[in-house]
């Protein structure tokens, strides 16, 4: 099903984990239509979360996503529904459960969320997950299975999109096949998020699934982008922390403070992104409100056309 470009007016959310909170494929979309459609006042919202999930977005959707008023949203989960840091362990039949465990529960709670989009009568269209690097040579070893993990996934999301007549956007597909063509590394270290020449890759995929032509690559984003940017991730932590340290986003206020305020007592990570951003958490969570207002107006001066 071919998907058109977002007619003027429309407003876009693109839901996520860390490949969309990152930021780092949308400003490639934005530009495109800035330069092609001046004056159509498409307004595009970062919704991602680091380590965000299906499940997660579930949880989240009505407070974080329906305040929006999105004509249109883009979903794009399985990266770590996938569970797939568990591939370290030894093999066993506990660890195959798990991961059974998680796929179904994947499998359910996406079409949960699917289905949540549509009946609220917003165009949704669907991402198959990017696929799990396992051919570029690093200093972290990739994991062995994790290719297959990710097939597995994308496999689902397609079946899903072809028996509900979704749009489909296969990054799945596309970045298998470029990670085969692409001398340029369009995968980071860590084999699951992509370089920047990899989200500009992301992004040219999917305009050309709209039948438009991304911008020039560039090794940084314009000024325009900066501001917004940097206090939109800010912001982000929020939802991250209360995806993977609080783990319940119903959960009580006050109850969520103390969570992290334990979590960091302990110190029992093994870097400090974590403690990052949990004082950040502290720090902009009684804010929220507030830092939306001040995201919208700075979007809406530096980026809206």
């Amino acid at each position: 099903m071919s998907i058109p470009r977002f007619p003027n007016g429309s407003r876009v959310c693109f839901i996520g984990d860390s490949l969309v909170a990152r930021n780092q494929y949308l400003p490639f979309i934005i530009d495109c239509y800035r330069k092609n459609f001046p004056g159509a006042g498409i307004r595009f919202f970062n919704c991602g979360v680091s380590g965000g999930t299906a499940d997660f977005a579930v949880q989240s959707f009505d407070a974080d996503v329906l305040p929006h008023n999105p004509t249109h949203v883009v979903v794009a989960f399985g990266v770590n529904d996938s569970g797939r840091t568990d591939l370290a362990l030894p093999r066993s039949q506990q660890r195959y459960e798990t991961f059974l465990r998680r796929y179904e529960r994947y499998k359910r709670r996406l079409a949960e969320l699917c289905a949540r989009v549509t009946d609220s009568g917003i165009e949704l269209i669907l991402c198959t997950p990017a696929p799990y690097d396992e051919y570029t040579e690093t200093a972290s070893p990739a994991l062995r299975g994790g290719a297959a993990l990710l097939c597995e996934y994308a496999a689902y999301v397609r079946a899903l999109a072809k028996e509900k007549g979704y749009r489909l956007v296969d990054f799945h597909r596309f970045l298998s096949h470029a990670i085969q063509l692409n001398e340029t590394p369009i995968f980071a270290p860590d084999h699951v998020h992509p370089t920047l020449h990899g989200f500009y890759l992301m992004a040219e995929y999917f305009l050309a699934e709209q039948g438009l032509s991304a911008t020039e690559e560039t090794s940084v984003f314009p000024d325009h982008f900066t501001e917004w940017r940097e206090k939109l991730l800010f912001y982000r932590s929020i939802n991250a922390v209360e995806c993977m340290i609080i783990g319940n986003y119903g959960m009580a206020l006050e109850e969520k403070y103390e969570t992290v305020r334990r979590f960091l007592a302990k110190k029992n990570w093994s870097d400090n992104y974590f403690e990052i951003i949990c004082n950040r958490y502290l720090e902009a969570k009684p804010k929220e409100a507030e830092l939306a207002r001040e995201i919208d107006a700075i979007y809406e001066r530096d980026i809206l056309f």
